[in-house]
């Protein structure tokens, strides 16, 4: 067994899922990307840690030998990352096509892309939940969800030459656990937004659940598509009321504003876009893998805690002027949209005060 970009939360919980199956499979491979790590914690006897790979060149290959699957993680957990990440969307395609070609070019016959439900698309007419052959909906021309589906789209044309390669493609809810996602700034911001007329359906996935799906889906062959996720979801009012955060309420429209402009003058480096995945249903059903056998050890109210935790690590406290290098700091178009409201009501409260 190979993963590749295992250095993040979910690609971590990926290599142990894989490495603590019964003795006698396949040692875990676990290897990073070019400028990357990958923590030397989860060296074992089962598993060997190899950092600094460049996944885009086709000495990869000479990692693979003797691997009977690969699992490539691209899974949203490490937003700041992600953001920082220069020509993101063309070198994961890029890892994406090469990974397809060293794996056929070798003894690896399964190739499993893990991405996110996000690909789904947040949408008012979604099905709830969405199941594993829902089609991808997503938004491809801007923000990190589209990063994924180009990579999604990469991996079924380059499989597409290669019929002798099984392909999956895993994708989880929210992830949880040591993660930096949108949804997390969603929660960190000063109060939680909430969009007038909306309908999300809150549903979450806690890494190690992706881990134990991982290892199921590379055990049984499971796909072609295959989503992962706490049972069922909460809605808005239980989201406020499990987590206890204040809320400020706006109307579509407004959010929307606000976003595409801090988004236009670069104070926002997400698209105003994902104020979709805070406002419309994307839950899935998980249903592949539940019929498989697996079940997730987490519920969406445990996870909600742990989201909170996660949270609190990217809190940027209470309102303040926006600028440049806050994009950064908020990532996510929910947040940024949260703070703003945040700081207008501050300021009105201030002004009735004064007078």
């Amino acid at each position: 067994m190979v993963v590749a970009r295992a250095g993040t939360p979910s690609g971590e919980a990926i290599v142990r899922a894989l490495a603590d199956r019964p003795a006698g499979r396949v040692a875990v491979r676990a290897l990073g990307v070019a400028g990357g790590t990958v923590e030397p914690e989860l060296a074992s006897e089962r598993v060997a840690v190899v950092a600094d790979v460049d996944l885009a060149a086709p000495s990869v290959a000479d990692h693979l030998a003797g691997a009977r699957a690969i699992v490539l993680v691209l899974a949203p957990d490490d937003l700041a990352a992600e953001l920082a990440e220069r020509d993101r969307r063309d070198r994961i395609a890029t890892e994406v096509r090469t990974l397809v070609l060293a794996a056929a070019a070798t003894s690896v016959d399964h190739l499993v892309l893990v991405t996110s439900a996000m690909v789904h698309g947040a949408l008012p007419d979604n099905p709830v939940p969405l199941p594993d052959d829902a089609p991808r909906r997503a938004e491809a021309l801007v923000g990190l969800v589209g990063d994924l589906v180009a990579a999604e789209e990469a991996l079924e044309a380059a499989a597409a030459l290669h019929p002798g390669l099984r392909t999956t493609i895993v994708r989880p809810a929210t992830l949880v656990g040591g993660t930096d996602t949108i949804i997390t700034r969603h929660v960190a911001a000063p109060r939680l937004l909430r969009l007038k007329d909306s309908a999300p359906a809150w549903q979450l996935c806690h890494v190690d659940d992706l881990g134990r799906a991982v290892a199921q889906v590379v055990d049984q062959d499971l796909g072609p598509t295959v989503t992962v996720a706490c049972e069922g979801w909460l809605t808005q009012s239980e989201l406020e009321e499990v987590s206890g955060l204040r809320t400020v309420e706006l109307s579509g429209a407004a959010a929307q504003g606000i976003a595409h402009r801090l988004h236009r003058v670069g104070s926002l480096p997400s698209p105003a876009t994902d104020l979709d995945f805070v406002a419309h249903p994307w839950a899935v059903a998980a249903q592949l893998l539940r019929d498989a056998g697996w079940q997730p050890q987490h519920d969406n109210r445990e996870c909600v805690e742990l989201l909170l935790t996660d949270a609190r690590a990217h809190r940027m406290g209470t309102t303040r002027r926006f600028d440049r290098k806050d994009g950064a700091a908020i990532g996510a178009a929910s947040a940024a949209v949260a703070i703003g409201a945040t700081a207008a009501i501050v300021r009105r409260r201030r002004k009735k005060g004064s007078a």
